[in-house]
């Protein structure tokens, strides 16, 4: 996968008051606390090690940005000498150049992430969540028996050089266990409500219970939070991608019998800070409109790469979406969602209650900052 923040979760505090006021966001001069802003950088398809395993130590390569940790920096439970060198794996862990950044997926699917851990062996990464490469631009290796090795690669401080400053800089825990396997939506609702269930409706092949289904493979996704998600007298839990119910640029997908977007009566993050009068705001790139004001705004991950690093292009010009629906955790929820990406009236209304309702593209937050 190409190197780039998904999306950031940015929260203002304000730890010094005892009483804040509802829909009043806090100046951070009212803290008592040194703490000011609190940023939560939110990655896909990635794991610890693959970006830290060997945190603080890089390779600091020839022609490569540097990385020298601090003096008395500790290191990380990651990739030790054993798990380096005699991993239960069929391949031990590898660095990924930096020439080499724009990798292949790996198959993050529920059955296969059970598999790789095999009961908490964690030997079959390798056979059960590889996939091969969907153009000839990314690097992809395999063992030369036909096995694809990606999931075993990692980078350093050489080429996510930011992450690693911000590790030295402020926090980063580095024991931290996810409670899920599987895709992409439900880790995304759980970092916002620590919650999968109260699905008011759904497909039924990625809903637990007895739910409707949002609508027909012909209706449109909502374009207001006015619109009530269609609900029975059951909720159920959610399990796979599904695309966000309040959501104009959601996909309802071709099966007839069921729509492929989801909707959640939970309380989130959002809810929360809005009662506290904390203001805060939810950052993905490619969420802003495309110029004729559309969701189709796209990118060429390659080229990013080879022209921010100074490299000639490689030609390849392989178009990916910028914005997947199904990675905005805010957009199922009707009190935190902005259903056609409507951006904020200024700057400095960022975080504040308007139009986007906390909602923003990631160009939001640079022009904010």
């Amino acid at each position: 996968m190409y190197f780039r923040l998904s999306a950031l979760l940015v929260m203002a505090v304000g730890l010094g008051l005892l009483a804040p006021t509802p829909g009043i966001a806090q100046s951070p001069a009212d803290s008592s606390s040194p703490i000011k802003h609190i940023v939560v950088i939110f990655e896909e398809n990635k794991t610890f090690d693959s970006y830290f395993g060997t945190y603080p130590f890089a390779a600091n390569m020839p022609s490569e940005p540097e990385f020298f940790a601090a003096p008395g920096t500790p290191a990380v439970n990651g990739l030790d000498g054993g798990l380096l060198t005699i991993n239960p794996n069929l391949v031990n862990p590898f660095r990924i150049d930096r020439s080499h950044a724009y990798t292949c997926f790996v198959n993050n699917a529920y059955s296969g992430e059970q598999k790789a851990v095999n009961r908490g062996l964690l030997n079959n990464f390798v056979q059960s969540t590889s996939l091969p490469p969907f153009n000839s631009q990314q690097y992809c290796p395999d063992d030369g028996a036909g096995n694809y090795v990606l999931p075993m690669g990692y980078y350093d401080g050489n080429t996510v050089t930011a992450l690693w400053n911000y590790a030295q800089r402020f926090a980063m825990s580095d024991n931290s266990f996810g409670s899920t396997f599987g895709q992409s939506t439900i880790g995304a609702l759980n970092l916002v409500a620590g919650d999968t269930s109260g699905i008011l409706c759904g497909p039924v092949e990625h809903v637990y219970g007895i739910v409707p289904a949002c609508g027909s493979h012909t209706a449109k996704p909502a374009d207001s939070t006015a619109t009530t998600a269609p609900a029975g007298a059951h909720t159920g839990t959610l399990y796979a991608d599904t695309d966000p119910f309040w959501d104009a640029c959601s996909d309802a997908g071709p099966d007839p019998s069921a729509s492929k977007v989801a909707a959640s009566s939970r309380r989130n993050l959002g809810d929360l800070l809005n009662v506290a009068g904390v203001s805060w705001g939810w950052f993905q790139g490619g969420f802003a409109q495309s110029p004729s004001g559309g969701c189709n705004t796209t990118r060429h991950p390659q080229l990013e790469f080879d022209l921010q690093n100074g490299l000639d292009p490689a030609g390849d010009l392989n178009v990916v979406p910028d914005y997947i629906p199904h990675h905005e955790p805010f957009q199922y929820f009707a009190s935190t969602a902005n259903p056609m990406h409507l951006p904020p009236l200024s700057p400095q209304m960022v975080g504040k209650d308007d139009r986007a309702n906390h909602q923003y593209d990631l160009s939001s937050f640079w022009e904010a900052a």
